[in-house]
């Protein structure tokens, strides 16, 4: 179990990492790619800001719980909490606003997918009788 938790916030860290990074350094190419454009100097500052800067956070959240045993447990219920929250808000959106730009489906998936792999990955470390090096 220690290995897959390890691997699933390995992963989760590069993928927040490389969207933090190409919205922080590149706010306009990351807001085409879903569709649209910013039209002011607070709508690039919100990009960097939520895009970048906090999906940077999360990757560094998500990678100390990938090295340290003592964080992994908080690491997966934050970045399962997120991905479950933005799949979440992408249902909303969905049921509110109608249909997406065509990319939002694979993020759509992506999060949903992420979320369900660490509640998972929490209901195995909870397990009793789970031997605590395991997980």
């Amino acid at each position: 179990m220690s290995t897959a938790a390890r691997s699933y916030l390995a992963l989760a860290a590069v993928a927040f990492a490389c969207l933090g990074a190409n919205a922080l350094l590149a706010p306009d190419a990351a807001a085409r790619s879903l569709g649209f454009q910013p039209e002011s100097v607070s709508a690039l500052n919100e990009i960097r800001a939520t895009y970048g800067g906090l999906q940077l956070a999360i990757a560094a959240v998500a990678a100390v719980g990938a090295v340290r045993a003592a964080g992994r447990t908080a690491a997966l219920a934050v970045v399962a909490a997120i991905c479950g929250g933005m799949a979440f808000g992408r249902l909303v959106s969905l049921l509110a606003d109608g249909p997406p730009h065509p990319a939002t489906y694979l993020w759509w998936s992506i999060e949903t997918l992420a979320a369900l792999c660490g509640a998972g990955l929490l209901a195995g470390r909870a397990r009793p009788g789970t031997p605590r090096g395991a997980r």
